[in-house]
């Protein structure tokens, strides 16, 4: 069975499912880098799989986009990124070695709308890398080692409307720390170890449309649970270990 409708609704409850960039070269302070031009002074800087251990230096303020995945990235130091980069709205630092982020490191990108941190090694998440980062509604932070997120970790994130959690270490929902991401629209928690979904876990995410829980350990549903999600079009439960979903947790869709 793929998908049981629950209402006339759009909402779908999932319980078991079958589980080359073109540009120029840079400018020496930017080697071995490619930039091109997107119109005017807006710059889109590629260090993609260049085998960089550290950010280069002198990127330009006026790139709308660095990409910077597939590296050998361990840590984002404050002195990485320029001071003020207003142009730029997409970050990419996926799939590096990246285990630290100094408080303000990011600081400068102040319209910074997706930032992409998957495929890392952050075992602990602080609120000091956020701030300053006003702009943002996606965060990318799946497949790390992120075993415990404090209630202060997203203080600065009441924009984010995409929060990607997938393949950590998590054991409960951040219950606390999503207090702090009201906008809430897609929240993924899935390849974790959670264990249950309990009353007011999911509470503060009240314009939440798609959740993805698949492939935990839940083994239990507070009847409650998902109390004041009617805005939900999307849950996907598949490959837990629940026996069978209380009626009145769904009741509440």
């Amino acid at each position: 069975m793929e998908a049981i409708t629950l209402r006339s609704s759009d909402l779908i409850l999932f319980f078991c499912l079958l589980c080359a960039d073109g540009g120029v070269t840079a400018p020496d302070s930017l080697a071995p880098c490619e930039w091109k031009r997107l119109g005017g002074n807006v710059t889109e800087v590629n260090c993609r799989s260049r085998g960089l251990q550290t950010v280069p230096a002198n990127l330009p303020t006026q790139a709308s986009a660095i990409e910077l995945s597939s590296n050998r990235i361990t840590r984002v130091l404050r002195s990485d990124f320029p001071p003020l980069a207003p142009s730029t709205v997409r970050l990419n630092l996926s799939r590096n070695w990246i285990c630290e982020i100094q408080d303000g490191a990011l600081a400068g990108f102040v319209n910074l709308e997706v930032l992409d941190l998957s495929r890392n090694r952050l075992g602990a998440l602080q609120h000091g890398p956020w701030r300053g980062l006003v702009a943002l509604t996606e965060l990318h932070l799946g497949h790390n080692a992120i075993v415990n997120i404090p209630p202060s970790a997203f203080d600065s994130l009441a924009g984010v409307e995409e929060l990607w959690l997938q393949d950590n270490s998590l054991v409960s929902v951040p219950q606390a720390a999503l207090k702090r991401t009201p906008s809430l629209r897609v929240l993924s928690l899935s390849h974790n170890r959670i264990m249950s979904i309990d009353s007011g876990d999911l509470r503060p995410c009240r314009d939440l449309a798609v959740l993805h829980l698949e492939h935990n350990a839940i083994s239990r549903v507070a009847e409650d649970a998902f109390e004041g999600l009617g805005k939900l079009q999307r849950l996907n439960l598949s490959c837990n270990m629940l026996g069978t979903v209380p009626p009145a947790a769904l009741q509440e869709l």
